[in-house]
């Protein structure tokens, strides 16, 4: 970030991280995240269990259950694996 941020700022130790509302964005993006784990791409992974992780976002979604960041990864991790591996192929 050298020539970018003031030097105060990118030499500053005081930095701290932020959240992000990942629970706003999953439900907001509802219709999305089913094409995505419904997708053949993922129901083939070896990584996931479909039928188990379609179950906890359908309980999230009905409000039964209280938002995990573990689904927040396995969305990304999905996304990754279509970027970075399924593209090579």
């Amino acid at each position: 970030m050298k020539g970018i941020l003031p030097e105060k700022i990118r030499k500053r130790r005081s930095k701290i991280g932020f959240a992000t509302p990942e629970e706003k964005w999953i439900k907001e993006m509802k219709n999305m995240i089913y094409d995505i784990i419904n997708s053949e791409s993922f129901k083939k992974r070896k990584y996931f269990n479909h039928e188990a992780i379609l179950e906890e976002f359908d309980k999230l979604f009905k409000n039964k259950i209280k938002y995990d960041k573990v689904l927040w990864r396995i969305l990304n991790l999905e996304l990754w694996l279509r970027e970075f591996i399924d593209r090579r192929n």
